[in-house]
């Protein structure tokens, strides 16, 4: 039976970590990240994302405010060995203090989007638009999950996970990869 892990950040409160902790962000709808389809644009260069310091202990997933896939070049790499079905773009990361740009991290929006849950064993309830609100416990039929399909988000849920496979958390755990939380869904 294939297993499902839900893409998590680890603890925020913990001080010795780099997170992003402000940003700036006019005119621009980040939220269309969360959706799961093609961006196809560019991001606006007044869309700025800042770290309090250089200092700490860097991660490959960046906690952050607006919910974002920030992940590092590392992070990036071993998952494009698993699938081509995400978008990445430079995260536009800079130091708080002194406005210097940082490199190494990107933005992924991952666009393969499943309609995989089992309805009957989850615990869901409709936003009254054809999506999925709230879910307090969502089982997964992975028999609609195809075995080339390694990271994906949920059709219909209206939030800003994304998933993956038992693949993808057996390399990530391989590789040593910092500061991304992951956790066994039920199917």
């Amino acid at each position: 039976m294939k297993k499902i892990f839900s893409v998590l950040y680890v603890d925020n409160d913990l001080d010795d970590l780099v997170n992003i902790q402000e940003y700036d962000v006019p005119n621009f709808d980040y939220t269309e990240f969360w959706e799961g389809k093609p961006f196809n644009d560019i991001l606006p260069k007044n869309f700025k994302l800042f770290i309090g310091g250089e200092y700490g202990v860097w991660q490959d997933s960046l906690n952050n405010p607006l919910s974002l896939q920030i992940f590092s070049v590392k992070l990036i790499n071993l998952i494009d060995k698993f699938s081509s079905d995400f978008e990445v773009y430079d995260a536009p990361i800079y130091t708080l203090n002194n406005k210097k740009s940082l490199s190494g991290y990107y933005i992924l929006n991952a666009i393969h989007n499943i309609d995989c849950i089992d309805y009957e064993k989850s615990k869901i309830m409709d936003d009254g638009y054809g999506g999925i609100d709230i879910t307090s416990n969502i089982v997964f039929d992975t028999q609609k999950i195809p075995d080339d399909i390694n990271i994906f988000r949920i059709k219909k849920l209206l939030h800003t996970g994304i998933y993956f496979t038992q693949k993808v958390v057996d390399a990530i755990s391989e590789k040593g990869i910092l500061g991304i939380g992951l956790r066994q869904e039920s199917n």
